[in-house]
């Protein structure tokens, strides 16, 4: 490689590093214009921030030990990417009931929404007009007064799972697994399913596995870089985006 080129190369790094930079001095201090002190957390690195730190397999461990080390308000970041950790109920129901009205937004799920095709569901819908329709449209079949309709279902699948319990005890978990999706499928679509293999269960089960990975935030960079979506399927490296065929909408 010649000089120029090395040089070149080095400009274009330095040149990147600085754009980096500037671009997220300039997003923190829109986020924080008054420059408010944050809660406390891990502290993180350059560039990569608490990369290193962020857990992607049993997470809930990780948080805990931040919690018990932090307090019930935990703040880090990701390449950037903020993140606030809430480990107490009390916590947890004094911002997002308590003061909804300035919480009620979803985050970006890149993978899970935009890739995968689960932009459409009322849980991951972001905060707006849609999503107060649909919220509308959800009450009004989910409220207190009205639920007492669906007391018959939940009856009927109760039973099963009792009389179920009874014959095989050690199936316990099968068993559970097999009220919930009976009681949920027959509210929502009226489908009631087999006894054992049902089709319906056996999809839900599989697209719920790849709904959790990608669901857990760091599990895909794309969810950091949401311009990696862009990237096309046959691209070295790009085997990921084999995940979202598997529990696609």
């Amino acid at each position: 490689m010649s000089l120029f080129s090395s040089a070149s190369a080095l400009y274009g790094v330095g040149g990147f590093v600085v754009a980096w930079r500037f671009y997220r001095w300039y997003r923190e201090r829109k986020a924080n214009p008054n420059g408010l002190p944050l809660p406390p957390g891990p502290k993180g690195r350059p560039f990569i921030d608490n990369l290193l730190d962020f857990p992607t397999y049993k997470a809930w461990l990780v948080y805990d030990e931040w919690t018990k080390l932090y307090g019930d308000i935990v703040y880090f970041k990701v390449l950037g990417q903020p993140f606030l950790l809430l480990g107490s109920s009390v916590t947890t129901s004094n911002i997002f009931e308590k003061r909804s009205s300035n919480y009620s937004d979803r985050a970006r799920m890149p993978m899970l929404c935009e890739l995968m095709g689960w932009d459409w569901s009322f849980a991951l819908m972001p905060y707006g007009p849609r999503w107060k329709h649909y919220r509308r449209i959800f009450h009004e079949h989910f409220q207190q007064n009205v639920v007492h309709k669906y007391n018959n279902i939940h009856v009927d699948a109760t039973r099963a799972f009792l009389q179920r319990l009874l014959e095989a005890p050690e199936d316990f978990i099968q068993h559970t697994r097999h009220l919930f999706a009976a009681t949920i499928l027959k509210i929502t679509y009226g489908i009631d399913i087999q006894e054992k293999d049902d089709p319906f269960v056996n999809a839900a089960e599989v697209i719920n596995r790849s709904l959790a990975e990608a669901g857990n935030p760091g599990s895909f960079l794309v969810d950091l870089f949401p311009a990696m979506k862009h990237i096309p399927d046959w691209f070295p490296g790009a085997q990921w985006k084999k995940k979202q065929l598997t529990g696609s909408a």
